[in-house]
């Protein structure tokens, strides 16, 4: 295929090369990669990304030292990473599923990109899951089982690993669409492994790990007065499902339970982190029933660790922030559901900012039926830029088939 009109300049960017980390963005070192860009509008999406003088200063490090270039084609080859739109990618979708399972970096941004849309870029993923889902639906009532939707997804060693939710707004605080330069920032932000953060993390059991998430985000950005897109907050979550096979000897249910990590991150001093709002409830609570959960409610934990204890002598630590943390928790085995709600809260009742960041590690275990596990994982976050209260949530649909 030629080449067309390839425009380069140097933008410094990360990009995933395995699978995505928890608190990505940390002790990130430069890798030269070339990215291509998607696009028709060529000149137009190099005018967005070519920064003004920013107040940025993560974004004026690194934006000198990676090639990117723009195409109005797919190139065959000579390239590291393809940036796409919904609608582009659409009708090219032959070609960057071949790009996809040779192992190639391809993201992909557009509006309410769901679970159908993401299963079209690696067809060959779809198994028998479907035949056991409508086995389990046809005993249960299925409940909060709501949409799991992105406009950014990336696909890394042949499958959908990075995962990000995005709002934009102007200067003035309108909204806008989401445009090549907040894709590529989010991209550089949050696209980077990092091995020490997720070797913490799995360090606190020996049971076998079935399904793992990393390094899905709900990002706010705000314009500066130059019309700069500067990231303002980052509410980031990993998760990850294991298997406890040691004590089980019921017949009827499997032992199942869901480490879910939650960062909520300011990077601006005008950005306030309000709360956090964490949801797990199972898919199929007719024939699943949830057995524990941690951490329970807790007041003004400044500073101090808190330890999340469930079944099987599982446990792990963690420390929310160095400044006053409560977590008051409700739901329980009778709904077969759990919601955390974090927040600062005075003895006068009056409520403060979180910490920056703030880190909340929730676990719930369950006793699951047949050969499809479930759960769902709401987490979600309000915070305060100036005067204006932004919303920003994660929500995914946790299924392993086994």
């Amino acid at each position: 295929m030629k080449l067309k009109a390839i425009v380069s300049f140097s933008l410094a960017l990360f990009f995933v090369t395995s699978s995505s980390s928890a608190y990505a963005g940390s002790n990130i070192t430069n890798i030269k990669e070339k990215i291509i860009v998607i696009t028709d509008q060529i000149h137009e999406v190099e005018k967005r990304v070519q920064y003004k003088v920013s107040e940025d200063n993560a974004m004026n490090n690194f934006r000198n030292n990676y090639e990117i270039s723009y195409n109005e084609e797919i190139p065959q080859d000579n390239f590291d990473a393809i940036v796409i739109s919904w609608e582009k990618a659409e009708s090219n979708m032959n070609i960057l599923q071949n790009i996809i399972s040779n192992g190639r970096e391809v993201f992909v941004f557009g509006e309410n990109l769901d679970s159908n849309k993401i299963s079209k870029f690696t067809p060959s993923r779809i198994t028998d899951q479907a035949r056991e889902k409508e086995s389990k639906e046809e005993m249960n009532e299925v409940i909060n089982d709501k949409e799991e939707s992105w406009n950014l997804i990336g696909y890394v060693d042949g499958e959908p690993k990075f995962f990000s939710n995005i709002q934009s707004y102007t200067y003035e605080g309108k909204k806008k669409a989401l445009y090549e330069d907040v894709v590529l920032q989010e991209i550089s932000q949050f696209g980077k492994d990092n091995a020490e953060d997720i070797a913490s993390i799995l360090s606190y059991g020996t049971d076998t790990i079935i399904t793992s998430g990393y390094n899905l985000n709900s990002s706010l950005y705000r314009d500066d007065a130059n019309g700069n897109s500067i990231l303002r907050a980052t509410l980031n979550a990993d998760y990850i499902l294991k298997r406890n096979t040691t004590e089980d000897q019921d017949p009827k249910y499997d032992y199942l339970y869901l480490r879910n990590n939650v960062e909520l991150t300011s990077y601006s001093t005008v950005t306030s982190l309000e709360t956090i709002d964490i949801d797990h409830s199972l898919k199929y609570p007719s024939s699943d029933n949830i057995l524990d959960w941690g951490p329970d409610s807790t007041n003004n934990a400044n500073g101090n660790s808190i330890t999340v204890g469930l079944p099987w002598a599982v446990s792990w630590s963690f420390t929310p922030s160095n400044v006053s943390t409560d977590i008051s928790v409700s739901g329980g085995q009778t709904s077969d559901s759990l919601h955390w709600s974090v927040y600062n809260e005075a003895f006068t009742g009056l409520r403060y900012s979180l910490g920056n960041p703030t880190r909340i590690q929730p676990g719930t275990a369950w006793a699951s039926t047949g050969s499809l596990a479930s759960i769902n994982m709401d987490n979600s976050a309000k915070v305060k830029y100036g005067t204006t209260d932004y919303y920003l949530s994660i929500y995914k649909q946790i299924e392993y088939d086994y």
